[in-house]
């Protein structure tokens, strides 16, 4: 399943059919704030949401930025995978 950044809607998305799993962000300056995790019935227990947070958080690396998180999912997936905590403002 392949993700896909949609920058002007602030969010990655995994679309399969009708079906969409996304993690929501807002940026401001160099800070990359995740905001909401979402994955539809239909498509849960396939670990999506674990794929959306690690695109996220590489995404973040990847253009320098800091991450800060008001999601829970997204929270406490930072504090299982000590890799990224280098990324918390």
């Amino acid at each position: 399943m392949e993700i896909e950044h949609r920058p002007d809607f602030k969010r990655f998305v995994i679309q399969v059919d009708e079906n969409i799993a996304e993690l929501r962000y807002q940026k401001k300056k160099h800070v990359m704030k995740f905001i909401h995790t979402y994955v539809p019935d239909e498509l849960r227990g396939q670990g999506l949401a674990g794929k959306l947070a690690k695109h996220g958080l590489e995404y973040a690396r990847e253009n320098g930025l800091t991450v800060e998180s008001s999601c829970s999912y997204i929270t406490k997936y930072l504090e299982q995978h000590s890799e990224y905590q280098d990324l918390q403002a």
